[in-house]
């Protein structure tokens, strides 16, 4: 059933209520218009105003969006369809238009009253209708944003989204503040500095970088797969052949941990085998439990050499003497005296099991 639409002073176009539809003419006059607007609100599946919410469980995978279209005749669109680049049975990429919530100035959000959709936070589309039917629009695409990148004009691509000559030819795909892609020199990267919940700052900024744990990488696999890493000797692009061990171990020389409080953890089994932490003279290695500390050769050494020199003074045909002459012997000249145990022999940096 459609109703008649109401148009505000500005001359934006409204339903007349929700979730009732606005009149959109005659069916077939929509053959071929496209329109441009800038997303208002978002439906999930589980939404009590998403279009279908009615069929009780039975719901398509499909995301519905409010769309304020701008131009010439500024017009309200209700429940749009999203396009999305690929879904299907259970495969696909699923894409959750971002509605308007601020105005990165500072302003107040209302587009009654002529808010520019130029410096609001919402995703900027491209509408459709199908069969040319003004009841049924479809987001098509999404537009590039007026404010693209704001706050964002000095950092690496990747995290800026805007191209210059000097970038090349890289192609990167964000989300949330984290990239991954090919960059123009054919590395892949995966970038989660930046890693955000998608809140912005009220002058529409990104977040700074997370100091809360966010920015994780995680890989999930099954019982007996395995993570594997290859490298290959590409000297002839025409057969990749693996690298030996000894070059792979070589290849894999180097991991950094940017923050001098963090550890290098090794768990076999769920039991811990080997934890590397602290830099330069405060690096410590454990290995299992670390029950026994491990004795630093050099400090032993000084103190072996310490003892056997005092031995070989005291010892042999011109050691040692005892005073009576004969009988019973009364304490040696000299004393017999070695030095104590160094304690810093044992190794604070190093530990392994008891055996």
């Amino acid at each position: 059933m459609n109703f008649k639409t109401a148009v505000l002073p500005n001359g934006t176009r409204l339903q007349s209520g929700i979730p009732k539809q606005i009149k959109r003419g005659n069916p077939e006059s929509a053959s071929g218009v496209l329109l441009r607007g800038v997303v208002t609100a978002t439906y999930v599946v589980d939404d009590p105003y998403h279009p279908l919410a009615e069929l009780d469980g039975a719901v398509p995978a499909a995301v519905y969006c409010d769309v304020m279209a701008y131009g010439n005749s500024p017009t309200f669109i209700p429940k749009a369809l999203v396009c999305q680049e690929r879904t299907g049975l259970h495969s696909g990429h699923i894409w959750k238009p971002r509605a308007a919530s601020i105005v990165i100035t500072g302003d107040e959000l209302d587009f009654n009253k002529g808010a520019d959709p130029a410096i609001v936070d919402g995703d900027h589309v491209l509408v459709g209708f199908l069969n040319g039917n003004f009841n049924q629009p479809l987001i098509l695409k999404e537009l590039p944003h007026p404010a693209a990148d704001t706050g964002n004009g000095e950092k690496e691509t990747g995290h800026r989204l805007k191209l210059v000559d000097g970038d090349g030819d890289p192609e990167f795909w964000k989300h949330h503040g984290v990239y991954f892609g090919v960059t123009t020199e054919g590395d892949y990267k995966v970038d989660t500095t930046h890693a955000n919940d998608g809140t912005l700052d009220a002058d529409g900024h990104e977040p700074a970088p997370p100091t809360d744990g966010k920015g994780n990488q995680y890989y999930d696999l099954p019982q007996d797969a395995e993570h594997f890493v290859r490298l290959n000797d590409v000297s002839d692009p025409n057969a990749l052949v693996p690298v030996s061990t000894a070059q792979l171990k070589k290849a894999l020389r180097e991991i950094i941990l940017g923050d001098p409080a963090a550890f290098w953890n090794l768990l076999i089994d769920g039991g811990a085998t080997m934890k590397l932490e602290g830099k330069d003279a405060d690096a410590k290695l454990t290995l299992g439990d670390g029950a026994k500390h491990l004795a630093i050769v050099e400090t032993l050494q000084a103190l072996w050499g310490s003892m056997k020199g005092t031995l070989d003074t005291w010892g042999g045909a011109n050691g040692h003497t005892h005073p009576t002459g004969t009988g019973p012997s009364g304490p040696p000249t000299p004393a017999l005296s070695t030095d104590p145990w160094d304690t810093s022999i044992n190794s604070t940096k190093a530990s392994i099991p008891d055996g």
